[in-house]
């Protein structure tokens, strides 16, 4: 789990700083075969089915955008996340889990994203996600 957490550190501070080298880097370790361990214990957790939130230093980041997920986070009463990452599979169960249109206009609008650029979403994934 630590490199996955590690990794997961190293993908926000280069996504801050503008280093899109480092997260090249990152990324292609993300989609890689190699081996690694699963987010089981420590800062994740699962907001609802086959969908996890990670406390990271900059706030929440969300693995995986189902549909319905802003009503999730506010059925729960939890802030929407303004970082998403979409998983190497969109599509499980006849489920889409790119679903981010909605955290978009959510953080856009109520969030005033518009106002204020800090609060804009980052959406973090394959290049043939994006």
């Amino acid at each position: 789990m630590h490199s996955c957490l590690t990794k997961t550190n190293e993908l926000i501070i280069s996504l801050r700083s503008g280093s899109m080298e480092k997260v090249q880097q990152v990324t292609e370790w993300l989609f890689s075969d190699t081996p690694t361990e699963t987010y089981l214990v420590g800062n994740v957790r699962t907001k609802e089915k086959q969908t996890f939130i990670y406390e990271s230093c900059v706030g929440a980041i969300q693995i995986g955008i189902p549909p319905e997920t802003i009503k999730t986070s506010m059925r729960n009463r939890e802030d929407v996340p303004q970082y998403y990452l979409l998983p190497p599979q969109l599509f499980a169960e006849e489920v889409n889990f790119g679903e981010i249109e909605f955290p978009i206009f959510f953080n856009f609008f109520i969030k005033q994203a518009f106002k204020n650029p800090d609060n804009k979403v980052s959406v973090i994934g394959d290049s043939a996600h994006l």
